[in-house]
């Protein structure tokens, strides 16, 4: 095998084991999507999901309270998610909040961004 053949045959393996590590989430150490709800009379709702499934934590932030909130349910992109006395429905489909408080319903219209690090 001449010397030309061998080294594209190295610089080919290279190039693929770099495209591979960096185009997967070996390297990722932090990822999860934030919830920005806003509505025109209450404060905005910060929701942070580090991963959306059943059984997992959630981040609630609203004015100056913080929460932590478990999701109950993820069916078909509508995630049921609340704690105590506070009880949320997020439809990721159509990117609203539906916030129930005693009886109280509103409705939050989102914006998701990612962050990964």
């Amino acid at each position: 095998m001449n010397a030309f053949v061998k080294l594209t045959l190295v610089f080919g393996f290279f190039g693929l084991l770099i495209f591979a590590v960096v185009s997967s989430n070996v390297l990722q150490r932090y990822s999860y999507d934030i919830y920005t709800c806003k509505n025109d009379t209450l404060p905005s709702i910060e929701l942070r999901f580090n991963e959306i499934r059943a059984g997992q934590m959630v981040e609630f932030k609203q004015g100056n309270s913080v929460k932590t909130l478990r999701i109950f349910e993820d069916l078909e992109g509508i995630v049921l998610l609340g704690a105590d006395d506070l009880s949320l429905r997020l439809d990721r489909n159509t990117d609203k909040l539906y916030q129930e408080i005693s009886d109280l319903l509103t409705i939050f219209r989102c914006e998701i961004n990612s962050f990964t690090m």
